[in-house]
């Protein structure tokens, strides 16, 4: 039984303060409505269009311990895919297989090691045979080597991880790439503040030429505040500002100094999304109010 109703309404054109200050909802129309179980699992979603259309839909049916077991995803009112998940004793998803309109059916298979963390992945075709599989290598409790093998289980890309200890954790602070489609290869160096922070990384192609540098920056209570990525030709800047006395969020994320997103956020205590307003050249501008309805 679903424990909880959540409505995404959206008023187009409005402001923040407008619909906050109680904007008529017949001036908005529903883009989602979902349900919950008690602990939060989706057990339903519904995506509609602006004349109150169904576009997607997903159904989830869950066993005794709360599980996802079965999944049904739906366009425009027809089923496309269901999806059944299998566990193991320790309730780890094991197998995925999806099952599609047209007939055609795929299968995930999951392994772990002894400390439950996932060493394979096998993509299996509708003959039975391994598409693909990822594979993953283990020192202790950290990653340092990740796999992708294509047709005939020939290498497509390869990832290898150095770690050091930063504050009182283990980090990452080198991760060569390799694509054998491209025969591109690339190291990315990580830095962090003495407490273990990420404060930015670089990365160099095979040739020790930087292709891309990142710079993250922070608050005083350790929110990220700016996420500035460049690369040859192209800056991509994220700026976050929270207004603890008000309860927002505003994000602006500017393209070569050009702004093209900007969304302010309200939160609730709980740090629930209430509303969230947009303004983007694509999609212009509008304020979502989110609703919730135990039940």
């Amino acid at each position: 039984m679903p424990s909880a109703k959540i409505t995404r309404l959206r008023f187009s054109g409005f402001t923040l303060e407008e619909v906050m200050n109680g904007a008529d909802e017949k001036e908005a129309f529903t883009i989602n409505s979902s349900e919950t179980s008690a602990d939060g699992t989706l057990l339903r979603s519904v995506d509609y269009d602006s004349d109150g259309n169904e576009i997607e839909k997903i159904e989830n049916k869950l066993d005794e311990k709360g599980r996802i077991t079965e999944q049904k995803h739906y366009y425009e009112g027809e089923l496309a895919e269901t999806v059944v998940f299998e566990y193991d004793v320790n309730s780890l998803p094991v197998k995925e297989t999806k099952r599609y309109a047209d007939g055609g059916e795929e299968e995930v298979q999951t392994t772990y090691n002894a400390d439950n963390r996932v060493t394979e992945r096998k993509f299996i075709g509708s003959e039975g045979e391994v598409e693909r599989r990822e594979a993953f290598r283990f020192e202790g409790k950290m990653m340092v080597e990740q796999c992708k093998y294509g047709e005939n289980d020939s290498l497509t890309e390869k990832l290898t991880f150095r770690y050091e200890k930063i504050g009182e954790e283990m980090e990452p602070v080198e991760i060569k790439h390799f694509s054998a489609d491209t025969g591109h290869e690339t190291v990315t160096k990580y830095t962090y503040t003495d407490s273990g922070m990420l404060t930015g990384s670089l990365t160099y192609d095979r040739s020790n030429k930087c292709v891309e540098k990142q710079t993250l920056s922070y608050d005083e209570r350790k929110r990220e505040t700016g996420n500035l990525i460049e690369t040859p030709g192209r800056t991509v800047h994220r700026r976050t500002v929270y207004d603890d006395e008000k309860g927002t969020i505003i994000s602006e994320r500017y393209v070569d100094g050009m702004l093209v997103s900007h969304t302010e956020e309200k939160r609730n205590a709980k740090d629930e999304l209430l509303f969230i307003h947009t303004r983007e050249p694509e999609l212009g501008i509008f304020t979502d109010k989110i609703t919730r309805q135990e039940l």
